[in-house]
């Protein structure tokens, strides 16, 4: 099983999602806004531990010169879904 699958299934598992597809999009949606949010080390740091697949969605996002607050995270990742 690719390092990819294992983070699908967890997320589908633990998002408790009913469909691979459905626990896809959402972690997409994560990665991107996360990837729009953190910069220097900690983007580093998380893109190296990142499957190739999601970290290809987490790293083209470019950083917003200031992070959001939790309430517009959300508001973001639910309209990327």
């Amino acid at each position: 099983m690719t390092r990819h699958r294992r983070l699908l299934q967890q997320v589908r598992t633990l998002g408790r999602y009913t469909t691979d597809d459905e626990a896809e999009r959402v972690l997409d949606a994560v990665l991107a806004v996360l990837g729009s949010q953190l910069t220097g080390d900690e983007r580093c740091d998380l893109a190296v531990m990142l499957p190739e697949r999601a970290r290809t969605v987490f790293a083209t996002q470019i950083p917003l010169p200031e992070p959001v607050p939790a309430p517009a995270f959300v508001e973001a990742v639910a309209r990327n879904l």
